[in-house]
């Protein structure tokens, strides 16, 4: 993945290393942007309310338990190999 970036401000490429954050609208809403490391311009990336906010949340679960899932199956897996192939 290409996380490099040119800034439109003094056009100045920099990789992305990290997304931020803040509070708006009385804190019911949350801006993601990041900062260009040479003359601080700012960059929104995107706006997200408490549901998506949820949503982004459960998605998380939900990727922990695919990981595990395939944890689990790639462990039975080699243990079925073993048991096969001695």
């Amino acid at each position: 993945m290409n996380n490099q970036v040119k800034c439109n401000k003094c056009n100045k490429k920099f990789v992305l290393t990290k997304v931020h954050s803040r509070d708006i609208a009385g804190a019911l809403l949350k801006e993601h942007y990041f900062i260009c490391p040479h003359c601080k311009q700012e960059y929104i990336t995107h706006v997200t309310d408490q549901q998506v906010q949820e949503w982004e949340n459960e998605i998380a679960a939900l990727r922990e338990k695919i990981k595990a899932r395939i944890t689990t199956l790639t462990e039975d897996r080699r243990n079925a190999v073993r048991i096969v192939r001695p």
